[in-house]
């Protein structure tokens, strides 16, 4: 079993702290929840654990993500995800951008498969979304606001393409024909 804080007070300073009320997404229970802990937070005193904005708040859409998935909302894994992803792109971390779109792209094709129960085999969708389309879609988008992080951008939209015609030419692999065959009765 593990233990996960959903929602809790320990970013204060972060850009994304008062944005749970969000009414262009459906409101889900990890929204309800943050504006319960809001409205707690405006009849208690300020403070900071960690004095560095830019950390909280990194640390505070890491968190938000991790309830999301948690919670099995999609919805608001895919707000979290983005906000997130913008964010990383702002700040120009590459690092953290290339691990998630490492991660959404998964291993090269063929590769997926793993026996070692320890380490399972790559699932391509998260919370029923596909993976391959939230990095097409919505990642490597959001990525583009910032022209420092255009070589990572351009090299993964690479990897995307060159993973699709991969699919595509598995997909167009012949199958063998199955011909009926009379049988002569003795």
């Amino acid at each position: 079993m593990c233990w996960l804080r959903i929602a809790d007070d320990c970013f204060p300073a972060s850009n994304f702290a008062s944005s749970w009320n969000l009414g262009s997404i459906q409101s889900g229970e990890l929204a309800a929840l943050q504006v319960e802990v809001g409205k707690f937070l405006a009849r208690k005193p300020s403070w900071s654990r960690v004095t560095d904005d830019g950390v909280q708040t990194r640390a505070h859409l890491e968190t938000q993500m991790a309830s999301s998935l948690a919670l099995k909302s999609p919805n608001e894994y895919r707000q979290c995800l983005l906000s997130y992803i913008r964010f990383l792109a702002r700040e120009a971390d590459e690092s953290r951008l290339r691990e998630v779109c490492e991660g959404f792209l998964g291993p090269p094709t063929g590769m997926a498969e793993s026996t070692d129960p320890k380490n399972p085999a790559w699932d391509p969708t998260v919370l029923g979304m596909r993976k391959h389309k939230l990095l097409r879609e919505d990642i490597l988008p959001a990525m583009a606001s910032n022209r420092k992080v255009q070589r990572l951008l351009n090299e993964f939209v690479d990897l995307l393409s060159e993973y699709g015609s991969i699919e595509t030419n598995v997909d167009r692999v012949p199958q063998p024909v199955i011909l009926p065959v009379a049988v002569e009765q003795s």
